[in-house]
């Protein structure tokens, strides 16, 4: 009769040594946002994005996740490939350049930053850059790989490859990113690195009659598989006052949706109000007392 087989003996010598995490970390935010989505703020050592139409907030949200950042002791480096960042605006959050946080808008294809993400993971990794950073990248649907367009000596852009081409990249690079930003996490590792990429999208029509139609990120599974924790952004009222009999839009309300989250596991949703480099809970007091003190801001600043 065979002896029976010792499955526990098994498994022992198949254990390898366990790796160690550290406690979840987040950039805390603002109390709106927070109860809008149900999380404490944007998690460290996961790689997250927020998407959305045009015009929907994203960008101020980005902002104010640096400023936060800052406040917290965490560097803020922004990765600009859409649309320059006009300095004034960056000042209004508090963000310095090369003083309190690292602005990056050299980067022109998917390929460069992807290669900077990593190199920035592999700095903190090894030391060289000893804090804990947020990699925030506007964004990824305005960045082209390197082989989807040629620009001639004359100065003209060809067009090689379709959207295909850059889905492609994403999908080679984004896993690898996400496990070199999650390897962040281990206790191994002083400091810990997060990533926030901002993506446009398109609405995509319903399936059959009387269906809904959605909003769809760019990139599509490819970007979506990877990612730990996505946020859906859309425009919600415009905020507006009469000013020396003019209508000025003065806020913006962001609707905020959780799309996925392996992060706590919960989906909600919620709207936050967007004034200046402020966020507010949307509702009836708080945008009259808001509007308040807009009108007082410009009496004081005509005197």
């Amino acid at each position: 009769m065979s002896k029976q087989f010792d499955l526990g003996s098994y498994l022992k010598k198949e254990e390898v040594e366990e790796t160690v995490y550290k406690p979840l970390q987040y950039i805390v935010m603002p109390e709106p946002f927070q109860k809008a989505t149900g999380l404490k703020g944007i998690p460290l050592g996961f790689s997250s994005m927020m998407y959305g139409l045009s015009d929907s907030g994203k960008t101020d949200i980005l902002l104010k996740i640096a400023q936060e950042a800052v406040k917290q002791g965490i560097l803020p480096k922004l990765i600009i490939t859409e649309n320059k960042l006009d300095e004034s605006r960056l000042a209004e959050h508090g963000l310095i350049p090369k003083e309190n946080c690292i602005l990056e808008e050299g980067l022109t294809t998917l390929e460069d930053v992807f290669d900077d993400i990593s190199v920035t993971v592999e700095d903190v990794k090894k030391g060289k850059l000893a804090m804990d950073v947020i990699i925030l990248w506007d964004s990824v649907a305005g960045t082209p790989s390197k082989e989807s367009f040629e620009i001639d000596k004359e100065g003209r852009i060809t067009k090689k490859y379709g959207p295909q081409k850059n889905a492609q990249v994403i999908g080679y690079y984004n896993p690898i990113i996400a496990k070199r930003i999650a390897s962040t996490r281990e206790m191994l590792c002083d400091k810990s690195v997060g990533l926030v990429m901002l993506n446009q999208a398109y609405v995509k029509p319903a399936e059959f009659p009387g269906g809904m139609a959605t909003t769809v990120p760019n990139g599509g599974e490819k970007i979506w598989f990877p990612l730990s924790l996505s946020i859906e952004i859309k425009e919600g009222q415009r905020i507006k006052m009469a000013v020396n009999g003019q209508n000025r839009e003065i806020a913006l309300v962001s609707k905020l949706k959780i799309k996925k989250n392996h992060i706590t596991g919960l989906y909600t949703e919620g709207e936050i109000l967007l004034g200046g480099t402020e966020m507010f809970e949307n509702e009836k007091s708080v945008v009259e007392t808001f509007k308040e003190n807009y009108r007082k801001a410009l009496k004081n600043n005509e005197s």
